[in-house]
């Protein structure tokens, strides 16, 4: 099955983005809003449809997505708002291997090494040795190796109290792998990638957060504590209907996020549910039961 963007040769609805076609439509950009993709202006939505139709990913089919994630600018002082442009490891796969039939280049990517703190490096990781130090992941093109390396200090992320989230804790060495195959995606498609980044990169980079941010209520209040601090999706926000975690198949959303008294675990649950194409039902649940334990630990605080 094809995952290509939809051109003029095959079926076309209003969502199609047609091979002429400069920008996104003003109706484009009305369902971008109505996935998630809110508060980006035209110069935003202008980056993001040129990266959709380079990479061929499909935003309307959420295999890429945009996420405005809040970042302290030390410049001006103050937090602000910037866009980041994201697939799931399976769309890097994807651009990777495209990229490679268009240069008619051989392509190979050996399976993933973990780094032990005794300094050798291992072909599989026991839960036993705890976290990883860094995972390696070499892609060979036409017989060069580029090899990507991800340090698990560098990327993991953590609650505010410095502990792991549940996904870094249950998963450290998949997930660190996920990083170190990107960057050697990267490094060995340079062109086909930039601009264009894996969840579990960027989570890093959400660690600070605003000390006392507003809140409201339901589900737009998750998003208000969530989509900030861990680049979750929002209630209907893009998530990629062809990539689901393999840990993903048969959750129980509600009953997880019933069980998770920790906002940070929530908003980790609610942006896992969120790429693994929950649905509307069980990301509400997980919102509204963020916005519950936020306001307990407001009320005990």
């Amino acid at each position: 099955m094809t995952t290509d963007v939809a051109t003029s040769e095959r079926p076309t609805t209003a969502l199609t983005i047609g091979d002429d076609q400069a920008r996104f439509t003003s109706q484009q950009v009305a369902v971008l809003n109505h996935l998630g993709v809110q508060g980006a202006d035209d110069d935003d939505l202008d980056v993001f449809f040129h990266v959709a139709k380079r990479t061929k990913l499909d935003p309307f089919a959420r295999q890429i997505y945009m996420i405005g994630r809040n970042t302290y600018d030390q410049r001006q002082d103050r937090w602000v708002t910037k866009q980041t442009i994201q697939t799931g490891i399976d769309g890097y796969r994807l651009i990777g291997r495209r990229a490679a039939d268009a240069a008619k280049v051989r392509i190979s990517v050996n399976a993933p090494e973990w780094a032990h703190e005794d300094g050798s490096w291992r072909p599989v990781w026991m839960k036993a040795w705890g976290s990883p130090v860094a995972a390696r992941i070499t892609i060979t093109r036409d017989g060069e190796p580029f090899v990507g390396v991800a340090l698990f200090e560098e990327y993991k992320q953590v609650k505010r109290n410095g502990d792991l989230t549940s996904m870094w804790a249950q998963r450290p060495a998949g997930q660190i792998a996920k990083c170190a195959e990107a960057l050697a995606w990267r490094l060995a498609f340079p062109q086909d990638l930039a601009g264009v980044y894996v969840e579990e990169e960027l989570q890093h980079a959400d660690r600070q957060e605003p000390e006392q941010p507003t809140t409201g209520a339901g589900v737009a209040g998750l998003r208000d504590i969530v989509q900030p601090a861990a680049g979750a999706p929002a209630e209907d926000e893009p998530v990629d209907a062809e990539i689901v975690p393999d840990s993903a198949a048969g959750r129980d959303w509600v009953a997880e996020a019933a069980a998770l008294g920790d906002i940070d675990d929530l908003k980790n649950l609610y942006a896992e549910a969120g790429l693994a194409g929950a649905s509307r039902d069980d990301l509400g649940f997980i919102a509204r039961r963020g916005v519950a334990v936020e306001k307990a630990a407001g009320e005990h605080s």
